[in-house]
């Protein structure tokens, strides 16, 4: 995460660290920004979609085009919310 904010690429380290989280089971929800899909992402969705990992699509602009600012943070919250529910009905 550190090194995607800061625009580098993850160490191998990071990535086999995120691998190993997941497959373990330490990841509730992945949280996705559609927006960032280069194919290191695209390969952890797959992996968390084959975990059985809720997840949860974010964007980091306004979108769709053309909504407020309020609708758009709704929409975001309700894909979060969503995937923290359907985490919390798989860990009963």
């Amino acid at each position: 995460m550190a090194a995607v904010s800061e625009g580098t690429e993850p160490t191998a380290g990071d990535k086999a660290t995120v691998d190993r989280q997941i497959a373990d089971g330490q990841v509730a929800v992945w949280v996705y920004n559609s927006q960032n899909a280069t194919p290191d992402v695209q390969r952890l969705n797959e992996a968390a979609e084959q975990a059985g990992v809720p997840i949860a699509t974010v964007t980091e602009t306004l979108t769709p085009e053309g909504a407020s600012f309020q609708a758009w943070m709704t929409r975001e919250l309700r894909a979060l919310e969503a995937a923290l529910a359907k985490a919390k009905a798989t860990s009963q």
